[in-house]
């Protein structure tokens, strides 16, 4: 369920399971009161803790809000003062997966029609080919623009 609907109001349950999150993590992090973060004790419990609302959020689907979960939680952590291997073992894994999924595009296109959602092919698909199709690829023909001229 994305949106929730109460009288004329409407919202959505992921924005409030991200200021719970967040708040609940803050505070974890406050009680260590800026010291190094220790893996087992301090960053699995933090992952526990985004993995939840994440996992009903990938379920919806909704794999760009749980995407912004994950840039929170890497800055979260960032700021907790993680030590920098661990930082940099997690963007190892993000980087990864990412090339991955940029793999599977060009090698094996129909592997990866069966992993993912139609809807997320075609946004994988017009970002890294927007000349693919002009009427879904205009704000990264426009983004491309703005970069290119300097706005």
């Amino acid at each position: 369920m994305r949106w929730l609907s109460i009288a004329s109001f409407q919202l959505q349950p992921s924005e409030l399971a991200k200021i719970f999150t967040i708040l609940l993590v803050a505070y974890m992090l406050s009680r260590k009161q800026g010291r190094k973060l220790r893996l087992i004790q301090d960053v699995v419990p933090i992952c526990l803790v985004f993995m939840l609302p994440v996992l009903f959020i990938i379920k919806q689907p909704d794999f760009g809000t749980a995407l912004v979960f994950v840039g929170v939680l890497l800055s979260m952590l960032w700021m907790g003062n993680i030590r920098l291997r661990y930082m940099l073992i997690f963007l190892g894994g993000v980087i990864l997966i990412i090339g991955a999924i940029v793999w599977l595009y060009y090698a094996d296109n129909a592997l990866l029609s069966k992993v993912i959602k139609p809807h997320q092919m075609a946004r994988i698909q017009t970002f890294l080919d927007p000349a693919s199709d002009p009427g879904k690829s205009w704000h990264v023909k426009n983004a491309m623009l703005a970069i290119s001229s300097g706005r």
